[in-house]
Protein backbone atom coordinates (compact mmCIF):
# COMPACT_ATOMS: atom_id res chain seq x y z
CA UNK A 1 0.00 0.00 0.00
CA UNK A 2 1.36 3.81 -0.87
CA UNK A 3 1.98 6.75 1.55
CA UNK A 4 -0.49 9.15 0.17
CA UNK A 5 -0.29 13.10 0.91
CA UNK A 6 -3.60 15.32 0.53
CA UNK A 7 -2.73 18.72 0.50
CA UNK A 8 -5.94 20.56 0.41
CA UNK A 9 -7.32 23.38 2.04
CA UNK A 10 -11.19 22.12 2.11
CA UNK A 11 -11.28 20.18 5.08
CA UNK A 12 -14.83 17.95 3.99
CA UNK A 13 -12.56 17.52 0.73
CA UNK A 14 -9.87 16.23 2.61
CA UNK A 15 -11.59 14.36 4.63
CA UNK A 16 -13.91 12.55 2.22
CA UNK A 17 -10.29 11.61 0.34
CA UNK A 18 -8.66 10.53 3.19
CA UNK A 19 -11.34 8.31 3.99
CA UNK A 20 -11.85 6.59 0.22
CA UNK A 21 -8.03 6.43 0.43
CA UNK A 22 -8.22 4.20 3.37
CA UNK A 23 -10.40 2.14 2.12
CA UNK A 24 -8.16 1.56 -0.54
CA UNK A 25 -5.13 0.45 1.72
CA UNK A 26 -3.57 3.72 1.73
CA UNK A 27 -1.95 5.56 4.52
CA UNK A 28 -3.04 8.95 3.89
CA UNK A 29 -0.68 12.25 5.13
CA UNK A 30 -2.71 15.53 5.34
CA UNK A 31 -1.88 19.22 4.83
CA UNK A 32 -4.14 22.19 4.94
CA UNK A 33 -1.50 24.46 3.64
CA UNK A 34 1.38 24.73 1.19
CA UNK A 35 4.09 25.23 4.06
CA UNK A 36 2.97 22.22 6.00
CA UNK A 37 2.62 20.53 2.27
CA UNK A 38 6.26 21.43 1.55
CA UNK A 39 7.41 19.95 5.30
CA UNK A 40 5.67 16.87 4.50
CA UNK A 41 7.08 15.87 1.11
CA UNK A 42 10.42 17.29 2.16
CA UNK A 43 10.64 14.93 5.36
CA UNK A 44 8.15 12.33 4.63
CA UNK A 45 8.67 9.18 2.51
CA UNK A 46 5.31 9.92 -0.19
CA UNK A 47 4.43 7.97 -2.97
CA UNK A 48 2.13 10.20 -4.53
CA UNK A 49 0.62 13.83 -3.30
CA UNK A 50 -2.24 15.83 -4.10
CA UNK A 51 -1.42 19.34 -4.34
CA UNK A 52 -4.27 21.97 -4.53
CA UNK A 53 -2.96 25.08 -5.95
CA UNK A 54 -5.13 27.33 -4.28
CA UNK A 55 -3.17 26.22 -0.99
CA UNK A 56 -2.29 28.96 1.32
CA UNK A 57 1.10 30.12 3.41
CA UNK A 58 2.46 29.03 -0.06
CA UNK A 59 0.59 28.45 -3.24
CA UNK A 60 0.57 24.80 -5.42
CA UNK A 61 2.72 26.11 -7.69
CA UNK A 62 6.04 27.27 -4.73
CA UNK A 63 5.11 23.84 -3.46
CA UNK A 64 5.96 21.75 -6.89
CA UNK A 65 8.74 23.65 -8.15
CA UNK A 66 10.55 23.42 -4.74
CA UNK A 67 9.86 19.50 -4.21
CA UNK A 68 10.82 19.52 -8.09
CA UNK A 69 14.03 21.61 -7.86
CA UNK A 70 15.17 19.57 -4.50
CA UNK A 71 14.16 16.07 -4.81
CA UNK A 72 15.50 16.02 -8.76
CA UNK A 73 15.55 12.02 -8.45
CA UNK A 74 13.08 9.76 -6.04
CA UNK A 75 10.34 11.84 -5.99
CA UNK A 76 6.60 11.27 -5.29
CA UNK A 77 4.09 11.43 -8.61
CA UNK A 78 2.75 14.94 -7.97
CA UNK A 79 -0.70 15.47 -9.34
CA UNK A 80 -2.28 19.07 -9.07
CA UNK A 81 -5.63 20.09 -8.38
CA UNK A 82 -7.11 23.03 -9.89
CA UNK A 83 -10.74 25.00 -8.58
CA UNK A 84 -12.32 27.35 -11.05
CA UNK A 85 -10.47 30.71 -10.15
CA UNK A 86 -6.98 29.32 -9.68
CA UNK A 87 -7.71 28.25 -13.07
CA UNK A 88 -9.12 30.93 -14.41
CA UNK A 89 -6.34 33.59 -13.07
CA UNK A 90 -3.13 30.97 -14.35
CA UNK A 91 -5.41 30.77 -17.60
CA UNK A 92 -5.40 26.88 -18.28
CA UNK A 93 -3.26 23.94 -16.83
CA UNK A 94 -0.50 24.02 -18.83
CA UNK A 95 1.36 26.19 -15.49
CA UNK A 96 0.83 23.60 -13.09
CA UNK A 97 3.17 20.88 -15.30
CA UNK A 98 5.93 23.63 -15.89
CA UNK A 99 6.39 23.96 -11.93
CA UNK A 100 6.20 20.04 -11.63
CA UNK A 101 3.01 18.57 -11.71
CA UNK A 102 2.73 14.80 -13.17
CA UNK A 103 -1.13 15.39 -13.91
CA UNK A 104 -3.57 17.65 -13.29
CA UNK A 105 -7.34 17.67 -12.15
CA UNK A 106 -9.95 20.75 -11.72
CA UNK A 107 -12.64 20.53 -9.53
CA UNK A 108 -15.43 20.14 -9.21
CA UNK A 109 -14.60 16.71 -10.26
CA UNK A 110 -16.14 13.37 -9.05
CA UNK A 111 -14.26 12.13 -6.17
CA UNK A 112 -14.21 8.46 -7.21
CA UNK A 113 -12.64 9.75 -10.63
CA UNK A 114 -9.98 11.50 -8.48
CA UNK A 115 -9.24 7.95 -6.73
CA UNK A 116 -9.18 6.41 -9.79
CA UNK A 117 -6.54 8.54 -11.32
CA UNK A 118 -4.24 8.14 -8.01
CA UNK A 119 -4.61 4.69 -8.47
CA UNK A 120 -3.76 4.58 -11.90
CA UNK A 121 -0.90 6.28 -10.85
CA UNK A 122 0.41 4.14 -8.46
CA UNK A 123 -0.07 1.48 -10.87
CA UNK A 124 2.29 3.16 -12.80
CA UNK A 125 4.54 3.63 -10.51
CA UNK A 126 4.84 0.22 -9.00
CA UNK A 127 5.52 -1.52 -12.83
CA UNK A 128 8.01 1.10 -13.56
CA UNK A 129 9.14 2.25 -10.07
CA UNK A 130 9.50 5.90 -9.29
CA UNK A 131 9.33 9.09 -12.11
CA UNK A 132 13.30 9.34 -12.54
CA UNK A 133 13.26 13.19 -11.91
Amino acid sequence: MARILISESDDDLRLVLRVLLHREGHQVLEARDGREALRLLLTETVDLAVVEIGLTQLDGHDVLRTVRDQQPTGRPTLVALYGLGDLLRDRGVRQAYVSGADDVLTKPFVVEDLVDRLRMHLDERQVAGPPPW
